[in-house]
């Protein structure tokens, strides 16, 4: 297996601490690691996997992912592709292009339409795969199509193809599957306009979400209630919350899991080094000197506590590599 990979990809790397690439700052090691510069270095590297049987993650910026303290028995791609071809409105974009400066790209040709994504921490690909979004928004809604990684080939998946739905898409659903190149269809604005915008989202985010160095991200889907049954009398009453208030958090078609992680009494829990966020429950963070297992320990017990008072199984919305 190694003198497969080590024969293909002579830049190689092994026993790489995934920590400093988690946003969590946890993670034991991969046992080969392999830094994708471009496409052909990343296909050739999925390639390279797929054929020698040889299990793979492609990492992105680091973010919405746990990584586990054993590490992962495989091969860990570091996705560093970042070409972006512009065509009037529209783009062509590396999996592993950064979100942010996709945005300042954009603005800078007076194209937007993504306002909404300002201050979410991703690449284009992870973005898309769990089709992130904000303010009842997501990325899908700009989705034309996308090139993926999938059973050993390349194959092009349009919008339909994707299956997006809330937090998810259907990459998420098929082993091994990676996107490799997107394309979307923005809008014209004003330039100016729509930077303003942008600012006062990332100033909505950093005042109602945590901004420190070692969160991941939201750590849980909220629930949707058209999807979802819900004992909306066992809620209040387990909450202890007025029903105007429930009518109030539920206007928007979904139930607020940090709404009801807060109302649980969990906010600012701590087990080992891992702690619930008191700015935004849905949030967990590294207070120090977490352990994955301390992280997994508490995503367990929020769960079991939402699941044993309210009645409602919630999920996580991040990935979880090598457990």
């Amino acid at each position: 297996m190694s003198d497969s990979l080590k024969d293909n990809l002579p830049e190689l790397q092994e026993a790489v601490s995934l920590n400093d690439y988690s946003n969590f700052k946890v993670g034991g090691p991969a046992e080969f690691f392999y830094v994708a510069k471009n496409k052909e270095d990343l296909l050739k590297a999925l390639q390279v996997a797929s054929k020698a049987k040889v299990p793979y993650f492609v990492l992105g910026k680091g973010t919405n992912i746990l990584v586990s303290d054993k590490g992962f028995a495989g091969l860990v791609i570091k996705n560093e592709c970042n070409e972006l071809k512009i065509d009037g409105t529209t783009v062509t974009v590396d999996g592993g292009y950064d979100l942010a400066t996709l945005l300042v790209e954009l603005n800078k040709l007076s194209l937007g339409g993504l306002e909404y994504m300002a201050g979410i921490p991703s690449s284009l690909g992870g973005a898309v795969r769990g089709n992130a979004g904000a303010w009842g928004n997501s990325i899908s809604e700009k989705v034309v199509s996308a090139k993926v990684f999938v059973d050993g080939e390349v194959k092009d998946m349009s919008h339909e193809d994707l299956k997006f739905g809330y937090r998810d898409s259907a990459i998420k659903h098929v082993d091994g599957a990676q996107i490799l190149e997107v394309t979307l269809e923005v809008e014209k604005v004003e330039a100016m306009q729509s930077k303003e915008e942008m600012f006062g989202i990332m100033g909505k985010r950093s005042a109602r979400m945590p901004q420190t160095a070692n969160c991941a991200g939201c750590v849980f889907k909220n629930i949707e209630l058209d999807k979802v049954e819900v004992d909306k009398e066992k809620v209040i009453k387990a909450l202890d919350v007025p029903a105007e208030e429930y009518e109030t958090v539920t206007r928007f078609g979904k139930l607020p899991t940090g709404w009801i992680i807060e109302k649980l009494g969990l906010s600012g829990k701590v087990i080992g080094g891992a702690q619930v966020s008191q700015k935004h429950c849905a949030y967990l963070l590294n207070a120090g000197d977490a352990t994955a297992d301390d992280i997994m320990q508490l995503i367990s017990t929020i769960k079991t506590q939402v699941r044993d008072k309210v009645g409602i199984q919630i999920e996580e919305e991040i990935q979880l590599v090598g457990f």
